[in-house]
């Protein structure tokens, strides 16, 4: 009745009910409210100022404690505890949740961390940093994991996984057996699970050797005379030129997995309830229409977030950027200073950017019956379908040549009239520069928000002349905003500031918690 890719979603489900309520005589890691408290609002106030998407907020945070145990504490004894307390006082993890038997497994991790750092700084490799940051990241990522195993995750992409590998059907170029496994990997991690380099690298690793969280000394030291050329390997093969393709295609169904990702853990109900909801076709689709719902109202609130977030960051940046660069030069280098042209230059990305919002439409009710026909193939063995990819021919060099200086050549002309136009407002050069930069950030994020507003759709978008056109005016700015925002997220000043007194302020956590404890040592000593 099923297919084999649900019936390892329920198998896993199956596997994750057994343990998700580990004994109440199992001892678990508490730790002081009142210092949480402090090192809740601290984080969420970094959060702010660090701005990424709340599935990455953890890793992030996980990844700064490893770097701070490391070059503060030098990776001790005691480091996986210290961490795993820390991100529960942030409010990653739940007070009174994870068993104290994970402080051991962390630990391991943490032990062989600091075995490879030390192997990397005795070795001959030229980019000891790079090495040394790519190790800790991808730990970062194996201790969240670790501490909270991502049960529905892996579920979800691995039944995705299965699904598209048993239907796929590629035409066009010729793909081999191994890099259309691993590609597909990737887009699923990607498509699905929204990963980032950093856990995309930590999953990929673990794809292409399981063990090697598990590795003993010898074969960690063996492992990491090759690390370099790994490293090199998972990078070459995270930006394989097919790689598109496979995440357009992931993209198009990845709505379909989670929400049957949904309706298998979302409730937590009895394994034997969920296999009768999947057998049960028309409570399937009840059961899908309510998770697609909820995801609908999660994903609108989720732009909304991402929209005001977006505005604010760019209102104050412009407001820096006006303040300590645009007016000065303007008025002491170029004597050129216009209070009207600074105020347009102020309020037209803002503006910019909650027009473009107000464009952006999420899929329409038409949506959920696209959805319900796909969850049908994915589930029933009799409905099984395949999945299409069309890869193209690879197009000559010249070819090839030509699109890039004709794209670059229309990038130029839409700048030249961009250009000419302000001119016209007798902007300066220096506010003509930055109205161009925002103005492309604003662009390449408006792009961001739209796609993603398309999440849950399976809705095939139609191109026009009118689609085409917009591209062409568009995407010169859309390419300038992607490079300029890839480089201001290398130098964001607040965030530098937070990372020098992150180590302070957990001194000053552990002095409030031991404080307290003293505090309340002393009330029960009194009866």
């Amino acid at each position: 009745m099923f297919t084999e890719a649900v019936r390892d979603l329920l198998a896993r489900y199956k596997a994750y009910d057994a343990i998700k309520q580990p004994p109440e005589t199992v001892a678990r890691i508490h730790v002081d409210e009142i210092a949480a408290k402090f090192a809740k609002a601290y984080e969420q106030v970094r959060n702010v100022i660090d701005y990424r998407e709340e599935h990455l907020l953890r890793q992030r945070s996980i990844l700064r404690a490893i770097q701070r145990g490391v070059l503060v504490h030098g990776g001790k004894s005691e480091m996986a505890s210290r961490l795993i307390r820390e991100m529960i006082r942030s409010g990653h993890f739940s007070n009174d949740r994870i068993p104290e038997e994970k402080i051991s497994q962390v630990q391991r991790l943490v032990d062989n961390l600091l075995f490879l750092l030390e192997l990397v700084r005795a070795g001959r490799f030229a980019q000891k940093n790079e090495l040394s940051m790519w190790l800790m990241s991808i730990t970062a990522s194996a201790v969240e994991e670790c501490i909270d195993p991502p049960w529905k995750d892996r579920a979800a992409s691995a039944a995705m996984l299965a699904c598209l590998t048993e239907g796929l059907v590629i035409t066009g170029e010729r793909v081999s057996d191994r890099d259309k496994e691993v590609q597909l990997f990737i887009a699923v991690q990607r498509a699905l699970l929204r990963v980032d380099v950093d856990q995309l690298s930590y999953r990929l690793l673990t794809f292409l050797y399981p063990r090697w969280e598990d590795f003993s000394r010898s074969e960690l030291e063996e492992f990491a005379e090759g690390l370099l050329s790994t490293k090199r390997l998972l990078d070459l093969t995270m930006a394989h030129p097919l790689g598109s393709y496979f995440f357009k295609l992931c993209n198009q169904y990845n709505t379909v997995f989670l929400l049957l990702g949904d309706v298998a853990f979302a409730k937590k109900s009895a394994p034997d309830v969920v296999e009768a909801v999947c057998a049960d076709e028309s409570a399937l689709f009840s059961a899908v229409r309510e998770a697609y719902q909820k995801r609908y109202t999660q994903q609108r609130q989720r732009l909304r977030r991402l929209a005001f977030f977006s505005v604010i960051s760019l209102f104050v940046s412009k407001v820096i950027v006006a303040l300590a660069i645009e007016i000065p030069i303007d008025t002491y280098v170029t004597h050129s200073f216009s209070l009207e042209n600074t105020i347009i230059n102020l309020l037209f990305p803002p503006l910019l950017m909650v027009f473009i919002i107000g464009f952006i439409r999420m899929p329409t009710a038409a949506n959920i019956e696209l959805v319900l026909a796909e969850v049908r193939a994915a589930v029933y063995r009799g409905a099984q379908k395949k999945y299409l990819l069309a890869i193209p021919e690879r197009k000559k060099p010249f070819i090839q040549t030509m699109v890039r200086i004709f794209f670059i050549v229309v990038s130029l002309l839409v700048l030249l009239g961009v250009w000419m136009i302000l001119q016209g407002l007798h902007f300066s050069i220096a506010s003509a520069a930055v109205f161009v930069l925002f103005t492309s950030i604003v662009a390449a994020t408006g792009v961001r928000v739209h796609n993603r507003a398309q999440d849950i759709s399976l809705e095939q978008a139609r191109a026009s002349l009118r689609t085409f056109a917009w591209d062409l005016i568009v995407m010169p700015f859309v390419s300038i905003g992607q490079v300029t925002i890839a480089g201001l997220s290398k130098f964001k000043i607040l965030v530098l500031l937070f990372d020098l007194i992150d180590a302070p302020f957990q001194v000053f956590v552990l002095f409030v918690e031991n404080f307290n404890m003293f505090l309340r040592s002393k009330k029960d000593e009194l009866y």
